[in-house]
């Protein structure tokens, strides 16, 4: 099993991603790329993209990058920046590992439009449930049930 399907086994068993139409581009050990194309009811009063969309996706984004290596992940602390309001389109989340350790990771991402606009971005501490596991570099990974 190589990355982006261990990757599109964890999207299919994110139930709340997948409530939002959470997509994967691409996924390697230290970046990850998802979209999700924005719908009317995914967006504030004032008619942008609603500040909470662009956090889940992010979190969403960075969680599924430290799972990659097969341990359990949860987000412990997490820090965004809404730098301008996105209305339309699909956005697209940019994930990068910072560091990752035996007990946490530090992640970052970047959520942006189909033109490249920086709309947030934040910076996640992810501790790992499962630190007495190997992490997976090849073969077949722990951590996700086969439907």
């Amino acid at each position: 099993m190589d990355y982006y399907q261990f990757g599109q086994l964890m999207l299919d068993a994110n139930v709340y991603g997948k409530i939002h139409g959470i997509c994967l581009k691409s996924i390697t050990q230290d970046e990850i790329e998802t979209y999700l194309e924005v719908k009317e009811e995914m967006k504030n009063p004032y008619g942008m993209v609603h500040g909470g969309l662009m956090f889940m996706l992010a979190d969403s984004t960075c969680g599924m990058l430290c799972r990659i290596d097969g341990r359990r992940y949860v987000t412990l602390n997490a820090d965004i920046r809404y730098l301008q309001s996105g209305r339309s389109g699909t956005i697209t989340a940019k994930g990068r590992m910072v560091r990752r350790g035996k007990s946490t990771a530090v992640v970052t991402a970047d959520v942006l439009t189909e033109d490249g606009t920086l709309l947030s971005q934040a910076t996640f501490t992810m501790y790992c449930l499962d630190q007495d596991l190997v992490p997976f570099e090849s073969g077949e990974p722990a951590g996700i049930e086969k439907k």
